[in-house]
């Protein structure tokens, strides 16, 4: 249960002595929750940090790495313990490079912290494609109500897996559908061409290099056979893109199974 802790300062001082040798007696372990999540392309979820012991604590600070051709960041920011509180919090999120997001989580009062067990940091991502990544942190930091850097402070690896549901269908029929793109590498415009076994259901999407969805080339049925669509370099409200690579997605459903492909274009500038 959170419990919001508010002392007076000579108080604090006395606390804060008590709190560095507790923190520093045993090895505090962080967990993400849920436990090797699964999810769907295109689908979202949530994923938490999670403190398991009652330990006094001012800030949380993680840098997290993923496969960023998996799975997408959606946002991030402070876990319940923090938002439940009454406390005035200051908190960051930002990716530092394609796979990698750094974030944390700060009380602003200077005699004031939090107690735990709870959760202390939240992360929204989007699957991507099929297949699985491990989430691992490469910093975790909490830090007593002084400030000072709380020792032993472990988060062990999960992992993530981006698949379809188990259709009742059997047996898979057999299914060859390429993506194709005339020019690549190409400018301004390219076209995605594919084939299809039979007539269904498609999402066709483009993603940049740090797997963002930036447009939506089409989304509806089809007919079996050939089918061409066009990107002209620009995404959902208009704008040019920037030269580099990009990811083409054809999510199809055909006959009630659902099958994903995927290629790579290089947009020059």
């Amino acid at each position: 249960m959170n419990r919001k802790i508010k002392y007076p300062l000579g108080v604090v001082v006395a606390l804060i002595l008590m709190l560095s040798v507790s923190a520093a007696s045993a090895q505090i372990a962080l967990r993400f929750a849920p436990p090797d999540t699964t999810i769907e392309p295109g689908s979202t979820a949530r994923i938490s940090v999670m403190l398991d012991d009652a330990v006094y604590f001012r800030t949380i600070e993680l840098t997290v790495t993923y496969d960023a051709s998996l799975i997408s960041t959606v946002s991030g920011g402070q876990g319940t313990l923090f938002s439940d509180s009454d406390f005035l919090v200051w908190e960051g999120f930002e990716e530092n490079m394609p796979g990698q997001w750094h974030g944390f989580a700060v009380i602003m009062g200077a005699t004031d912290s939090l107690s735990g067990p709870g959760e202390l940091f939240a992360w929204e991502v989007e699957g991507l494609i099929e297949g699985t990544t491990p989430i691992t942190s490469i910093e975790t930091l909490l830090y007593e109500p002084n400030a000072l850097i709380i020792p032993d402070v472990t988060l062990d690896a999960t992992t993530l897996r981006v698949r379809w549901a188990p259709t009742a269908v059997g047996d898979l029929p057999a299914y060859q559908s390429d993506l194709k793109l005339y020019p690549n590498p190409f400018n301004p415009g390219t076209r995605i061409g594919f084939d299809l076994p039979a007539g269904g259901h498609i999402l066709l999407s483009v993603f940049n290099a740090r797997g963002r969805r930036i447009t939506t080339l089409h989304e509806g049925t089809v007919a079996a056979g050939p089918n061409n669509f066009d990107w002209d370099g620009r995404d959902d409200h208009g704008f040019v893109q920037p030269g580099g690579v990009y990811l083409f997605r054809l999510d199809s459903r055909l006959d009630g199974i659902s099958h994903t492909v995927t290629t790579k274009g290089i947009l020059l500038k």
